[in-house]
């Protein structure tokens, strides 16, 4: 069994059950996570070619390799909400799947993306003409202080450990650098109607739960500032959270 990554002890209560996983929830902060999370092998596997065709246990409902206009169409939004911020310089796409942000984001930016997944690689160089680097994100061989914006649509959730994840992202922006960041909300009405058939709750492969309170208390400790920003979307009635985030000047 694992510890909260907020207040690192074992205070939880058991929520449920799934997929022979169990998901609990700190006493001490509410953060929610799966208490035996898959690992190495185990993990990387969750995210084969079937997770994005929608043919897996868990992933896409459908095929997003056939919807690349709809992708491209939803990554230009993305974009469009991240040029509010700044004009130019280098973003990197954390857990960037088959690269549709990347793409679009390379119009206007010098654009990057990783992902843990040679599948979802192997379609952004072939359909796409996007290098996807490949590995974990806290192994990326980018240099300290070289990009001014990281961007983590639906990946913090996916993460063993978010924390790292975050330090990661503080070491490689820029003083006052941007992060964006989207995850499942927790505090949503689609949870508390759907209960634990709520499409959040796919497991194993989101692995972490944040409200804003506990994740501003995980940026902080990285070393960021959440900004309270008239750009985010958080909203009862929806399924996902955007939360905007700078790099403080040590």
């Amino acid at each position: 069994m694992v510890s909260c990554i907020i207040c690192h002890k074992q205070n939880s209560k058991k929520l449920l059950n799934k997929n022979g996983y169990g998901l609990v929830k700190c006493k001490n902060d509410g953060h929610i996570y799966v208490e035996n999370p898959p690992v190495g092998k185990q993990l990387t596997d969750i995210y084969s070619l079937e997770y994005f065709e929608g043919s897996a246990a868990v992933g896409y409902r459908h095929n997003v390799f056939t919807a690349s206009a709809k992708q491209l169409s939803r990554s230009e939004r993305r974009v469009q909400k991240l040029k509010r911020f700044f004009q130019s310089g280098r973003v990197l796409d954390v857990g960037s799947g088959p690269g549709f942000f990347v793409k679009a984001a390379s119009r206007y930016f010098e654009a990057n993306g990783c992902d843990i997944s040679q599948a979802a690689a192997d379609f952004a160089k072939k359909n796409l003409q996007v290098d996807i680097w490949v590995g974990d994100f806290v192994d990326y061989p980018d240099a300290k202080n070289s990009l001014e914006c990281i961007t983590m649509f639906s990946q913090l959730e996916h993460t063993i450990h978010p924390e790292e994840n975050l330090k990661k992202a503080a070491k490689l922006l820029v003083p006052e650098g941007l992060l964006i960041i989207s995850l499942p909300n927790i505090n949503g009405l689609p949870r508390y109607v759907q209960g634990r058939f709520w499409r959040g709750f796919s497991i194993p492969e989101h692995l972490h739960f944040f409200n804003r309170k506990n994740l501003e208390i995980v940026l902080n400790n990285a070393g960021f500032l959440l900004l309270k920003h008239k750009y985010s979307e958080n909203n009862f009635f929806r399924d996902t959270n955007y939360f905007y985030a700078k790099k403080l000047s040590l």
